[in-house]
């Protein structure tokens, strides 16, 4: 005897029914048994999906004791239920002749006999004939219309007794990142049934990594860099639950005719309202790679160039007429499907798709992670400040396993933070315009020989008069936090020059906003290291050093320095010149006294 439990299953009836006909042996149609109850299981559902359902078949007898079930054909959907047949058994109802047998004249057994076979409706091909059955565009079930469900005890729909085709006909949360349930069949006898959607979840995470020296810098939302710095960002992607490669070993065939799935990156904008990133250095190359993780975090393997598609959607900084600032990566193996692409709805004869089931270098798992590693440079127009630059993401996958239509995650995005120098010259006399200080930046990259500090410049800045302010400036930007070195290497004439350069650092904190967890930059300011020359006009604090204050929403460190000057050149007709004249008229004199006295003393020898 063949057995049909409350599993999400295909047909199942007894061999005794076959042999005695009791299906409905005319093309006669029987009522069906009574009523039954569907409980939809809240664990597996989403408050708002929708469902509705299809009877394709009637029950007019069960054994309620042993779960099986006497069967008829539901007269309103004979012709759809034979079409679907046909779409995957083309020798069915056909006559001595080889010709189709006409509709009218199918004997109702006939059709469930063909259901029942195990060959007929496998595990694989209940999902092709649910897919070829609402290809025949049936018409609604009055008995089981479009019903929503609220993830509540209530989740019950009651319902003639049957066996159904129960279609998951709408996400209750569009913006979430779950999969839509395959079609699901069961029989509804009068004990009822409980449904669990087979729903999976995809999620989407983007992180960056900063480089703050002298410790171990994780993958986070925030981060800071220097103009021209290569910035890390990562995309982590997981799979759905019923995610399965369709490897031969599993013996167990995929949900998905075949599954996209495809990175979205998008770079945020800088000042000049074009892209704060390029993925591309100076020769037009880049550093991308796509990898496989399992869920403890282990690496895989990385995928080939040929299992995934790289596709550059970035534009030229400065073109303000496209939003195209960033890159696709769609991971799969390129393969042509014949039939209609469901994405376009359009008709065709085959269209193209990369398919992550059909990769073979890394085998992928439903519990693995899919990621993308990348570096993109940091441009000299990047905002300054809490403004930050937001670097975006999202996944598009497909998420319907019965139409093959695509949805998409949340978007996920990281900030990158840089800052400036804002340095204010004082002089303790009026300069000469022409003639003014000129300094130079340096900047500790980490690089070390023999183990001291390899300064690497940042460059050179002239102090200007603002003619606004009237204020002597000069500055850097786009800095990242860490260790600097101010030197003035030229001193304009009448100043003193400072003799040791300042030491300091520019301090940031960033991190996750408590009340809704944005990005954003939380504190910013600098500390003076040395200052031997005592030129940065700052008092000390408490702790003894200098610190100097930073404005979260400009990103500017200000910076005070000063200028000692002031020399006394010889000049003529003043009171200096008579004292010399004095002085010298002295001199003279006792020199004469000198001489008469020496001359007496040889006349008297």
């Amino acid at each position: 005897m063949k057995k049909v439990n409350k599993a999400l299953v295909a047909f199942g009836v007894s061999a005794v029914m076959l042999a005695t006909g009791f299906v409905g042996a005319t093309s006669a149609f029987a009522d069906p048994l009574g009523q039954g109850v569907i409980t939809f299981d809240k664990e597996t559902v989403t408050s708002g999906d929708k469902v509705a359902g299809y009877r394709l078949l009637d029950v007019v007898t069960e054994d309620a004791t042993n779960g099986t079930f006497i069967y008829d054909v539901n007269s309103t959907y004979k012709k759809n239920v034979v079409e679907a047949i046909r779409s995957l058994d083309e020798n069915f109802a056909k006559d001595d002749d080889g010709k189709l047998i006409p509709l009218d004249k199918i004997e109702n057994p006939d059709i469930i006999k063909w259901l029942v076979q195990d060959a007929n409706l496998n595990s694989t091909n209940i999902d092709r004939f649910a897919k070829a059955f609402k290809a025949t565009d049936p018409v609604d079930d009055p008995g089981f219309p479009e019903t929503t469900l609220n993830k509540s005890d209530a989740d019950t729909k009651t319902v003639p007794t049957g066996y159904y085709l129960i279609e998951h006909k709408w996400l209750g949360d569009q913006g979430s990142n779950e999969t839509y349930s395959k079609y699901m069949v069961n029989t509804v006898g009068t004990k009822g049934v409980t449904v669990q959607f087979k729903n999976g979840t995809v999620t989407l995470e983007k992180k960056v990594k900063d480089n703050e020296l002298g410790v171990t810098n994780n993958w986070q939302d925030t981060a800071d860099y220097s103009y021209g710095d290569l910035v890390p960002f990562r995309l982590t992607g997981t799979l759905p639950k019923t995610f399965k490669n369709g490897k031969p070993e599993q013996n167990i065939p995929n949900d998905f005719a075949y599954f996209e799935y495809k990175f979205e990156d998008t770079f945020g904008n800088g000042k000049d309202n074009a892209p704060a990133f390029t993925l591309y250095n100076a020769v037009g190359g880049k550093d991308l790679k796509v990898s496989v993780y399992a869920s403890d975090g282990t690496l895989k393997g990385d995928l080939a160039s040929s299992d995934y598609k790289f596709d550059d959607t970035h534009v030229t900084p400065g073109d303000v007429s496209s939003t195209k600032n960033g890159f696709t990566v769609e991971v799969g193996v390129e393969k042509t499907i014949n039939g209609d692409d469901p994405a376009t709805a359009e008709k065709e004869t085959s269209y193209q798709v990369r398919d992550v089931q059909s990769i073979e270098t890394v085998d992928i798992q439903a519990t693995d992670m899919i990621v993308v590693e990348y570096k993109a440079i940091l441009q000299n127009n990047a905002n300054l400040g809490e403004t930050g630059n937001k670097n975006t993401a999202s996944l598009n996958y497909t998420n319907n396993p019965n139409t093959l239509m695509r949805g998409d995650t949340p978007e996920d995005y990281v900030k990158v933070f840089t800052f400036s120098v804002d340095g204010l010259k004082t002089f303790s006399i009026d300069p000469n315009e022409t003639d003014l200080p000129k300094f130079e930046l340096f900047r500790d990259n980490g690089e070390r020989n023999e183990g001291q500090i390899v300064w690497h410049s940042v460059g050179k800045k002239d102090v200007t008069k603002d003619p606004k302010t009237g204020n002597y400036i000069f500055g850097w930007e786009g800095l990242d936090a860490g260790d600097y070195k101010l030197v003035e290497y030229y001193t304009p004439a009448g100043f003193t020059a400072p003799m040791h350069p300042v030491f300091f650092t520019i301090e940031a904190t960033h991190g996750n906003r408590d009340a809704d967890q944005e990005p954003v930059l939380l504190t910013l300011g600098a500390v003076v290291s040395s200052d031997e020359s005592d030129i940065v006009k700052v008092n000390p604090s408490a702790d003894g050093k200098k610190h100097l204050t930073g404005t979260l929403s400009t990103g500017a460190i200000a910076t005070p320095i000063y200028n000692r000057g002031g020399n006394v050149l010889p000049s003529t007709g003043g009171a200096g010149t008579v004292a010399l004249y004095v002085t010298g008229a002295a001199i003279v004199l006792f020199a004469g006294l000198g001489m008469a006295v020496a001359l007496k003393k040889r006349r008297n020898a």
